[in-house]
């Protein structure tokens, strides 16, 4: 179902895992870099799947990203807020498998499994607010691109997304902070932070 070669597919892979792991923003000699929503190894979401697709093996010799694929493929959909990368020879079969999700389900341990959200689920951290808005330019507003907007304002250390019919009416509003306020469980929200890190 992935239509892209394999060199095609690491590249662009390797590609996201030094934005991901490494670079956000990048100011001089520190890096900016996104917290919250890390790969959660041996838990499996199981349910809300809006999409399901399935990842050959690498060439040999070559980096096994399938894992990182999956996250992209989340981080490119704007329903996703969870993903589920089932490894090969494991419950379904001898490819990898992901499956992206619309709402997080309940944690399930799970050896067969690596999954992930998009930033801190049903998470909010209210407080420190900056700046709030429901669209850009008339696009309207994910988690994804709320994290995105944030990461490349320097002012910016926090982000919450709030829900589109949830507390703040029915559509999705994100709120970027100046301070990282602490985290406080409520559904109705998506948040996330970020660490500067000095380079030496």
């Amino acid at each position: 179902m992935n239509k892209l070669n394999g060199k095609t597919k690491a590249a662009s892979c390797l590609s996201f895992l030094f934005i991901f792991f490494v670079v956000a923003t990048s100011y001089g000699q520190e890096l900016k870099v996104p917290r919250g929503g890390e790969p959660m190894y041996n838990i499996d979401l199981p349910g809300s799947d809006i999409f399901h697709f399935t990842l050959d093996a690498p060439p040999a010799g070559m980096l096994d990203v399938r894992q990182y694929e999956c996250s992209e493929a989340c981080w490119q959909n704007k329903n996703c807020v969870a993903w589920t990368y089932v490894r090969p020879n494991t419950i379904q079969g001898p490819k990898g498998n992901c499956w992206l999700k619309n709402s997080v389900p309940a944690k399930k341990s799970n050896n067969c499994c690596i999954s992930g959200t998009i930033g801190e689920a049903n998470t909010d951290r209210p407080g420190g607010d900056y700046t709030h808005f429901d669209n850009v330019m008339g696009l309207e507003v994910t988690p994804q691109l709320c994290q995105t907007i944030c990461q490349n304002q320097a002012k910016c250390k926090a982000w919450t997304f709030v829900k589109p019919n949830t507390i703040q009416g029915p559509k999705g509003v994100c709120w970027l902070k100046e301070t990282v306020p602490p985290p406080v469980k409520n559904n109705c929200c998506i948040s996330g932070y970020f660490e500067i890190i000095e380079i030496k």
